[in-house]
């Protein structure tokens, strides 16, 4: 599958996910937690903690190729895309804009922009979970 499984530490995973195009731009603290989070001390060797076949398939199945009818779909919906990303393209956004409570929104970065700009992305969840935290709150009252 081209990804790499196993290393013989934590100093040669880092070197060889911050090599890879998708961990290049990643926050340091982030690529930290990844490898603290995503590797496992096994027999000597620090090892995927995840099926790669799995992740693959996550992938694969992406919501923005089969997403849920915009008539189903009840509560609000931002769709945040990187700038830059290879995976979830500009006219991607037409899907969220017509579903009655959707929003588009584009971040500097790539597909990985949260991990990249950890920060700004908690930042922009906590304005949009305030702003329809305020819109719920006002039509309850209204």
């Amino acid at each position: 599958m081209g990804r790499r499984e196993a290393f013989d530490d934590l100093p040669s995973a880092r070197a060889y996910f911050a090599g890879k195009t998708l961990f290049s731009r990643f926050d340091p603290d982030c690529l930290t937690a990844y490898l603290q989070h995503g590797l496992r001390e096994d027999g000597g060797q620090w090892r995927l903690r995840f099926d790669p076949a799995t992740e693959i398939s996550i992938y694969r199945s992406i919501p923005h190729t089969s997403p849920v009818p915009s008539r189903q779909l009840k509560v609000p919906l931002a769709m945040v895309r990187g700038k830059h990303s290879r995976v979830i393209m500009p006219h991607h956004g037409y899907l969220a804009r017509r579903m009655r409570e959707g929003e588009y929104l584009s971040m500097p970065g790539g597909h990985m922009f949260p991990l990249e700009r950890p920060d700004e992305t908690a930042l922009l969840l906590k304005t949009l979970l305030a702003r329809w935290d305020a819109r719920s709150a006002s039509r309850v009252t209204a």
